[in-house]
């Protein structure tokens, strides 16, 4: 078995997107630090990525059928959605 140290949390490359999702700042902007773990390399590297835009986007929470054959929506909700940038 191999043992690699680690200075810090890592984050998987594949985990990155739900790392920025959850940042506590995600403002427009914003950079996020993170530390990059490459499992085929085994090393890690540290990265940045700037939170390029943000928009918030209204989808239809709820459906009732209102006549059995057309569909309407009956609650909506708002997303926050952010373009990632390097």
């Amino acid at each position: 078995m191999t043992r690699i140290p680690l200075q810090g949390p890592i984050t998987l490359p594949t985990l990155l997107p739900a790392r920025l999702a959850f940042a506590a700042s995600c403002a427009r902007d914003a950079r996020i630090p993170a530390r990059l773990f490459d499992p085929l390399l085994l090393t890690g590297r540290d990265v940045s990525a700037r939170v390029a835009a943000e928009s918030t986007l209204v989808v239809a929470d709820a459906l009732t059928s209102i006549d059995h054959d057309d569909l309407g929506s009956e609650h909506f909700d708002t997303v926050r959605a952010f373009r990632i940038g390097p």
